[in-house]
């Protein structure tokens, strides 16, 4: 009987460590494909994402190579690469109907902003995902209106804290050719996404997200052509006199590509 007891002892324990061992083997690939599953359809444009190497113990690592197409209508390779997204999660919020992710914190962004008939990638991505928002929210109100209970799996998210860091914008604009000028992305942060009592959908948070990215790119789009701009005008001011024309199309050229930024 002692015999028996020890091995069935033994054997539970493998079965315990294996359960873990799955546990521990399959959450990475669980995050990758939940990513490149959700992604497009949050954006209508493609996603990947290469490696996920988060602990299940300590609920926090890195995402890699995460690249984010362009939507329909824009010829760039794609709007973003990210390199490197550094996530910590609460590990007791799991189990609940909101996941808390404590940080994230993405570093070395590549944006690729590409103008096409006066609209911006960005922007459109922006739009795809609004709309994503709003057929989760039709979705839920007919739901709601039908008597039916809210499907399992659809757990609300918080972000206490998101860091864009050390970015890259390149600015493209179709009708002149394609690139025009790498500029900085200033650092960005937000916080509370998702704090109110209901928390946030995905959609509904990648979307605040996503706004705040197009707001950042547009004023650091802005302000480098209008330093452009300038440089342009003092370079041919010595020119005024004999090359007028010249002077003036060059400051419609200049007005013009500022304002398609705004």
């Amino acid at each position: 009987m002692k015999k028996l007891f020890v091995w069935g002892a033994l054997v539970l324990g493998l079965l315990v460590a294996g359960a873990i061992a799955v546990t521990i083997m399959s959450i990475n690939p669980l995050i990758e494909k939940a990513v490149n599953t959700l992604g497009p359809m949050l954006v209508d444009a493609p996603v990947r994402l290469e490696t996920s190497d988060v602990s299940v113990f300590s609920c926090e690592g890195t995402l890699r190579g995460l690249f984010v197409g362009n939507p329909a209508g824009f010829k760039a390779e794609s709007a973003f690469k990210l390199n490197e997204i550094h996530v910590k999660v609460d590990r007791d919020s799991l189990a609940t109907d909101r996941i808390v992710i404590n940080d994230i914190t993405i570093s070395d962004p590549q944006i690729t902003y590409e103008l096409s008939s006066g609209k911006s990638n960005i922007q459109a991505l922006v739009d795809n995902v609004n709309k994503a928002a709003g057929r989760e929210q039709a979705a839920k109100q007919d739901r709601k209106q039908s008597g039916q209970q809210e499907p399992g799996g659809g757990q609300k998210i918080q972000i206490d804290n998101l860091l864009i860091r050390g970015g890259e914008i390149t600015l493209a604009v179709t009708g002149l050719g394609g690139e025009v000028m790498t500029v900085p992305l200033p650092d960005i942060q937000l916080t509370g996404i998702g704090q109110d009592k209901d928390g946030a959908t995905p959609a509904e948070a990648f979307g605040q997200i996503m706004a705040a990215v197009n707001k950042g790119v547009v004023q650091a789009a802005a302000g480098s052509l209008g330093n452009l701009t300038k440089g342009l005008e003092k370079g041919l001011k010595g020119l005024q006199e004999n090359s007028g024309d010249l002077k003036k199309g060059v400051e419609e050229l200049g007005k013009g590509l500022k304002g398609m930024f705004q």
